[in-house]
């Protein structure tokens, strides 16, 4: 059985770096709403093993690049000189941050009395290239066109901060340890960018004729990459749904 308890656009950890005034419920909170329901039986959980995915991150690296390139996380306004860290300096460290964030909540999912009740596993989802969904376009232009510099700089900021990022959720899986003392089997790292760089590349072959622009009001979603500005369309997500079932099943346990 797979459960789905992260809602789209939320942070690991609003405490950690949310400066949105109206903020979407963390994965710390969700998650622990989940153990709650778990535990008071309120959720059915049948014979078998359960498998969590654990899929976050976009939003939190949006503000940090916005801090990296220079800006307010709102991406409007010039970051104020604080004498210390530079912008690259302090967006690594939010970066970090996140990922601590996300070990921290892992960590008690391992050792959680409600999910140590079942046989367990969890995969967390890298995060996907970023550079070429429409918001970060977007962005990228206005930035150029107010600072007169190459796109290619806020391009190759956006990238190193999602490989950091990724990186830190590899280190996270490579130290789990899975031994008597918990009831989860294995946590492994599905990396997205494959599944999504092969789509980008033939996207004809998926039904796809748009992959640069949101969908509009007379497009068909099913047509398009990206069903906004940021995230994937269903039939992207159906493309890596499929992939993520092929990389579970490969896994020797």
């Amino acid at each position: 059985m797979t459960f789905s308890i992260h809602r789209a656009g939320a942070y690991a950890d609003n405490n950690v770096g949310n400066s949105a005034s109206s903020r979407i419920r963390d994965t710390r909170t969700q998650i622990a709403k989940y153990t709650q329901d778990l535990t008071g039986k309120k959720i059915a959980v049948g014979p078998g093993s359960l498998l969590y995915f654990h899929w976050v991150g976009v939003e939190a690296i949006l503000d940090i690049w916005a801090t990296a390139a220079g800006f307010r996380p709102s991406g409007d306004q010039d970051l104020p000189s604080t004498g210390g860290d530079s912008p690259s300096d302090q967006g690594n460290k939010l970066i970090d941050q996140q990922v601590a964030a996300v070990r921290s909540q892992i960590e008690q999912m391992t050792k959680n009395a409600a999910i140590q009740m079942y046989s367990s596993a969890i995969i967390l989802m890298t995060i996907p290239p970023l550079e070429g969904s429409p918001r970060v376009v977007t962005q990228i232009k206005a930035w150029s066109d107010k600072n007169k510099l190459s796109a290619s700089l806020y391009r190759d900021i956006i990238q190193r901060l999602v490989r950091r990022y990724n990186q830190g959720l590899n280190a996270i899986a490579d130290s789990f340890k899975a031994d008597n003392s918990t009831n989860v089997d294995f946590i492994k790292v599905f990396d997205t960018a494959p599944t999504w760089n092969r789509i980008l590349e033939a996207p004809a072959k998926y039904g796809l004729v748009n992959v640069t622009d949101a969908v509009d009001l007379a497009g068909n979603p099913n047509q398009y990459f990206y069903v906004d500005s940021l995230y994937p369309s269903s039939t992207v997500q159906a493309v890596l749904g499929d992939n993520v079932a092929q990389f579970v099943k490969s896994i020797k346990v």
